[in-house]
């Protein structure tokens, strides 16, 4: 258990509030400011697990009094992002490979949903945001940059989220997709995926364009189980050693 924040995740985490805090002269709340602040630095591993988050040093850290930080990491708790240990205490919450495993079974369950609804619905404009994304994940993953192959990918699904028009549902994928933005070693990396994923992506794609539910959710349940596999095998790669 690391006993606080190093001084070099500390400056890193200011430099985030300042380019968030500009947000407030823009109607933003302190608190939307700190969250959008504190989720940054999490899904980025920044904050590494089990450090406590105390609402006095992040008082201090942010010169903003404990009301707004005390709301942030209530919000925090309920997206999975920070938890308690033995002690009470609230930190980042380490990913384990059963966690892994648990996030992707509902992951695939919801996105299969998703897909469906969002053929239902389909948007104007969504198709081509999609296209775009999907072709943006194949570019980057071909020249080595996974990570950032794995945020056009999670911005592929966000969109078939919010493509559904459920809030309800938009917030689930939320914080599940929070989820995977903080497990390690994206799927992406594995030798093929990259462009099997781009390719199950153009079916799903294709589905919603055509108006097509039970297409659409076929095709991302079969994606998502196909990545789900991929994922444990990665898993069992890292236990052996």
């Amino acid at each position: 258990m690391k006993a606080s924040l190093s001084d070099e995740v500390i400056a890193s985490i200011v430099q985030r509030w300042k380019e968030h805090s500009a947000e407030i002269a823009r109607g933003s709340s302190t608190a939307d400011a700190l969250y959008a602040t504190l989720e940054s630095a999490i899904l980025a591993k920044e904050i590494p697990p089990g450090v406590p988050l105390r609402e006095e040093l992040l008082g201090s850290i942010f010169s903003v009094s404990r009301t707004p930080v005390r709301e942030v990491l209530v919000r925090l708790v309920s997206t999975g992002l920070l938890t308690r240990d033995e002690r009470g205490r609230l930190c980042v919450e380490e990913i384990t490979a059963e966690r892994v495993l648990e996030v992707y079974t509902v992951r695939t369950t919801l996105e299969g949903l998703c897909a469906r609804v969002c053929a239902q619905v389909q948007p104007r404009a969504l198709v081509g945001q999609l296209e775009k994304f999907n072709d943006l994940m194949l570019e980057r993953a071909g020249r080595g940059d996974y990570d950032g192959a794995a945020a056009a990918n999670i911005s592929f699904h966000a969109a078939i989220a919010n493509g559904t028009r459920n809030q309800v549902l938009i917030d689930f994928m939320s914080t599940i997709h929070s989820w995977v933005g903080r497990i390690a070693n994206t799927t992406l990396s594995t030798p093929g995926r990259a462009e099997e994923a781009h390719g199950q992506h153009r079916q799903i794609i294709d589905a919603i364009r055509n108006h097509q539910p039970e297409a659409a959710e076929k095709a991302a349940l079969t994606h998502m189980k196909d990545a789900e596999q991929i994922r444990l095998t990665m898993i069992e790669e890292a236990e052996l050693g």
